[in-house]
């Protein structure tokens, strides 16, 4: 966005300074121009990030897209964490050990401590406790994969489902009718819905930077 505001004079004067000395140049990475993955500041994982610029939806969109998908806030964008969670990324501790870390809540789920609800805090608490335990950092790091969707940080109330989602318990243990919707959704967003959005996206940028000199773009 800085770069468009200065209409790209960065990208401009360097390919004009390249030119005197190069014929041809070759875009590595050219996705870039479409679109980048970004990671939020709280989080570590790249399973919590989400692509910009992007097409978040409502839930109104989600709804009318598939009427079987009721946007349960809860279950979706916090961390589902159970005792089968548990036992896949912290099966070697006792649940008297993990309690230090985590609280119990309703229907038999766990809640990560104020102080340690992002990977962040995790990471912070670790070093600043001193506690050399990287296996169990990471678990409870983990933990906060387990997410159906995450909130654009830049819409509020517009939602992107998480990459990889089926890799997750919390997207396993939902019902097989629930999976089949949300496994529509998934493919529709990741894989049409942006299509002609971020072809825009990078015709603008490209049509910038190839018309700036004579070199040969590769």
């Amino acid at each position: 966005k800085k770069m468009k505001e200065q209409k790209y004079q960065w990208w401009l004067k360097r390919f004009r300074a390249l030119s005197q000395y190069f014929d041809a140049y070759r875009i590595d990475h050219l996705l870039g121009f479409f679109r980048i993955f970004e990671i939020p500041t709280n989080s570590i994982h790249g399973l919590l990030g989400y692509f910009n610029p992007t097409r978040p939806m409502t839930v109104g969109e989600i709804a009318d897209f598939n009427e079987k998908i009721i946007f349960d806030h809860e279950r979706f964008l916090k961390p589902y964490i159970t005792d089968a969670t548990l036992e896949k990324y912290l099966g070697k501790y006792s649940q008297k050990e993990l309690l230090k870390y985590l609280y119990k809540g309703a229907e038999n789920t766990y809640h990560l401590k104020p102080e340690l609800n992002t990977q962040r805090k995790i990471q912070s608490y670790f070093w600043q406790h001193k506690i050399k335990d990287k296996e169990l950092e990471e678990g409870l790091m983990f933990l906060l994969d387990e997410v159906i969707f995450i909130e654009d940080p830049y819409e509020k109330e517009h939602y992107h489902p998480r990459i990889n989602i089926h890799g997750s318990l919390s997207f396993q243990s939902l019902s097989e009718e629930l999976k089949s919707a949300l496994n529509s959704l998934y493919e529709y967003y990741f894989y049409q819905r942006h299509e002609v959005f971020w072809a825009k996206e990078a015709k603008e940028k490209l049509n910038i930077i190839t018309n700036a000199t004579s070199m040969l773009a590769c």
